[in-house]
């Protein structure tokens, strides 16, 4: 958690469907983890997977690069954030764009 004395359980993995502006993406390999206050990502394990990356130019706003879509994301105080809502409906899975995310937490 950023200290050296604080810990939280991991207490599943699974995948997360979500959509982002009128695009549908899941991500598996995610953490379960209840006692965050936010949900997180990390942008340097996005940036590493093919076809993803940060975009930003002069005047313009910052994207977040996924193989087949950009969003902005919303620039806050201490971080970024992507407008994402959750996606329970799970028969519709065909029209995701999944993305593995891999970890070095096991």
């Amino acid at each position: 958690m950023g200290d050296v004395n604080t810990t939280l359980d991991i207490m599943g993995i699974g995948t997360v469907r979500c959509i982002i502006g009128s695009n549908f993406l899941c991500i598996e390999n995610v953490r379960y983890v209840p006692g965050l206050a936010e949900s997180i990502n990390s942008l340097f394990l996005h940036i590493k997977q093919p076809n993803h990356g940060l975009h930003s130019s002069f005047g313009t706003d910052l994207q977040i690069n996924f193989p087949t879509f950009q969003a902005t994301v919303l620039i806050g105080n201490d971080d970024i954030y992507v407008d994402a809502l959750p996606h329970a409906d799970n028969d519709v899975k065909a029209d995701f764009n999944c993305l593995s995310v891999s970890s070095s937490t096991n």
